[in-house]
């Protein structure tokens, strides 16, 4: 890939009803400068009983969804690079992300107006996080600037973590911010 552009893959399908969206921003330089890689630590719980999807199974259920897509390359001087993500990235959603090797991976967070078992499943960094993941958490558009924060229950990502973020992304506008930071509600809300 040429290190001139970012490549952004925008899959979508509809899966039981549901329209699902995910976003894969590829790394160019193929390493996002990942230090540390995090490690799960807790799982999805329902009626008090722990379950752990085997990583096959979740490799499968990505597969299978990751068929459909549109792909774009925006060069990385442009000057409305973050006009262009907003294409892809609302400002008036929050979003799931999963930072690995060579992408930042996006998908639209569950919410209480969304609650439907499908996007929850989508929408979870167990999910998303399939291979050695450096950072986790949710990410929103504010201000023509990418807010990230460490918001993982199943990865427990630190501030520290988020640091690769900035050296991966660093022809983006990118603000990083612990979910415990007092101004975590301006980006985030409550």
């Amino acid at each position: 890939m040429n290190e001139k552009y970012i490549e952004i893959n925008n899959y979508k399908k509809k899966v039981m009803g549901q329209n699902i969206n995910i976003i894969i921003i590829k790394l160019n330089n193929k390493k996002s400068n990942c230090t540390k890689h995090l490690t799960q630590k807790q799982y999805i719980k329902k009626d008090k009983l722990i379950f752990k999807p085997s990583n096959k199974t979740m490799k499968t259920i990505f597969s299978y969804y990751m068929k459909n897509k549109e792909t774009e390359k925006i060069n990385k001087k442009d000057n409305k690079i973050m006009m262009k993500l907003s294409k892809y990235i609302s400002d008036e959603e929050k979003y799931t992300y999963c930072l690995n090797q060579d992408n930042l991976i996006i998908s639209e967070t569950f919410n209480k107006n969304n609650k439907t078992i499908i996007k929850n499943l989508f929408s979870k960094h167990f999910f998303l996080c399939k291979d050695k993941p450096c950072a986790s958490g949710e990410l929103v558009f504010h201000k023509n600037k990418l807010v990230f924060d460490n918001s993982s229950g199943t990865y427990k990502a630190t501030i520290d973590n988020l640091k690769s973020i900035k050296k991966a992304l660093s022809f983006l506008n990118v603000k990083i911010i612990d979910l415990y930071d007092k101004n975590h509600p301006k980006y985030f809300g409550k």
